[in-house]
């Protein structure tokens, strides 16, 4: 889960400053479990920014129940995050 939520939290960060960015600090609390199969969502908001710092709150969901809320700090890097490119109709 951790992963996830630093993943989650990571896109956010590019695609809110579309810069790149790297974890200074992840906080976790665990407030339930998924079980192999379950479908796991994770929702991010960026609560603040002090010049290259980024701080981010979110939470992982299975269904609509909450198991596990998180806090972290990321550092914007000088790179820029590469736009993804959406392919339209077919070839």
């Amino acid at each position: 889960m951790a992963a996830f939520m630093d993943g989650v939290f990571g896109h956010l960060s590019a695609q809110m400053t579309g810069r790149l960015s790297v974890t200074v600090r992840l906080t976790l609390d665990y407030l339930g479990s998924a079980r192999i199969g379950d479908w796991v969502t994770g929702e991010g908001v960026v609560c603040g920014r002090e010049g290259d710092l980024l701080f981010v709150d979110g939470r992982v969901f299975v269904a609509d129940v909450s198991i596990l809320k998180a806090h972290a700090v990321f550092k914007l890097t000088r790179a820029h995050a590469k736009k993804q490119h959406h392919a339209q109709g077919t070839p």
